[in-house]
């Protein structure tokens, strides 16, 4: 009897499909990192709140995947919440 395959495995051969590209991949290891902090930054410049229910939403989401891609997630997303809390808010733009 075959084991049902996780959601996460199938997500991930899709990935791996289409990401073959060695120059690809270094840029997505940089720049989806940058993204999700921008995202999470303008979340916080709306209130920190905010971006803390977006973040809890997401590890929720990463959670029902794979619990060892969720602690990875509630790592990174913790870094920068927390890098985002330290900022000043006379160094933030107003929306």
């Amino acid at each position: 009897m075959q084991a049902t395959p996780r959601k996460i495995d199938a997500l991930l051969r899709a990935y791996a499909e289409s990401h073959r590209n060695h120059t690809n991949e270094i840029i997505h290891c940089i720049c989806v990192p940058a993204i999700v902090f921008a995202l999470l930054g303008l979340l916080w410049a709306l209130h920190p709140f905010v971006a803390t229910i977006a973040a809890i939403a997401a590890l929720i989401y990463y959670g029902s995947l794979s619990l060892s891609f969720a602690a990875g997630m509630v790592l990174m997303v913790a870094l920068m919440l927390l890098i985002l809390d330290s900022i000043p808010g006379n160094w933030v733009l107003p929306l």
